[in-house]
C-alpha cells in the first residue's frame, strides 16, 4: 500500500532540512577559507621582513630569545573551539620541549580559553596582525637560524585539530637545522581574520 507525504509534513520536513542547512552554515561553514583569504597577497611582507617584525615584538614584549611556539587564539572566533584541545596538548607535549610556547589573545577578548594566555596590547596585536593574517594560528621562530620558520595553520586539515601537524613537520626540519620557512597561505580550514 502506498502512503502518500501529506502536504503539512512535507513543508515541516523542508523547514527542518532549511533549518540545519543555516544552522550548519552560520556556526562552521561561512568560516572555511584559506588562510591568507583575508590579506591581500600582494601586500605581504618578504620573509626578511617578517624576521625584523618579529624581532620588534621580540623586544617590544621582552620575550626571551629562545624557540619559540607563538599561538594566536581568539576566543571570539567560532574557528577555535576545534583547537582549543590540540593547543592545550602542544603545551604540555614532550616533544617540543625545546620550544617555549605562548598563547597569545587578541586585546579586550575573554581570555577563558586559555587562562595562562597573554592578553595582547594593541600595539603588539597590531604588529602581530602584519605577521599572521588569520586566527587561529601559529609562528615559529628559530633560534638557530633566528628566523621566522613557519606561519600557518596548527595541522592541515579543514577543521583546525584535525589532519597533519604542521608544526611537527616544521619542528622536525628544525631539529636538522633546516629553516623551512614554511607558511601555507592556500591552505584550505576554519579560520577567522585577524
Amino acid at each position: 500500500m502506498i502512503r502518500f507525504v501529506s502536504a503539512r509534513n512535507l513543508i515541516f520536513a523542508s523547514i527542518w532540512v532549511g533549518l540545519i542547512v543555516l544552522f550548519f552554515w552560520i556556526f562552521f561553514a561561512r568560516s572555511i577559507n584559506y588562510f591568507g583569504q583575508h590579506k591581500n597577497l600582494e601586500l605581504q611582507p618578504s620573509w626578511e621582513s617578517k624576521d625584523r617584525q618579529f624581532e620588534k615584538l621580540l623586544v617590544q614584549m621582552n620575550l626571551k630569545k629562545k624557540n619559540i611556539i607563538l599561538h594566536l587564539v581568539d576566543p571570539d572566533c567560532s574557528c577555535s573551539r576545534f583547537s582549543i584541545n590540540y593547543v592545550k596538548g602542544l603545551l604540555s607535549n614532550n616533544d617540543y620541549s625545546d620550544f617555549t610556547q605562548y598563547v597569545f589573545i587578541p586585546p579586550g577578548k575573554e581570555n577563558s580559553l586559555f587562562p595562562a594566555g597573554i592578553t595582547l596590547s594593541e600595539n603588539n596585536y597590531q604588529l602581530l596582525k602584519q605577521l599572521i593574517p588569520s586566527t587561529p594560528a601559529a609562528l615559529i621562530w628559530s633560534q638557530a637560524s633566528k628566523k621566522v620558520a613557519f606561519i600557518g595553520a596548527h595541522t592541515s586539515g579543514e577543521i583546525c585539530g584535525q589532519g597533519k601537524s604542521n608544526l611537527e613537520i616544521v619542528v622536525a626540519n628544525l631539529k636538522r637545522n633546516v629553516n623551512p620557512k614554511y607558511f601555507p597561505f592556500f591552505q584550505k580550514g576554519c579560520f577567522c581574520s585577524t
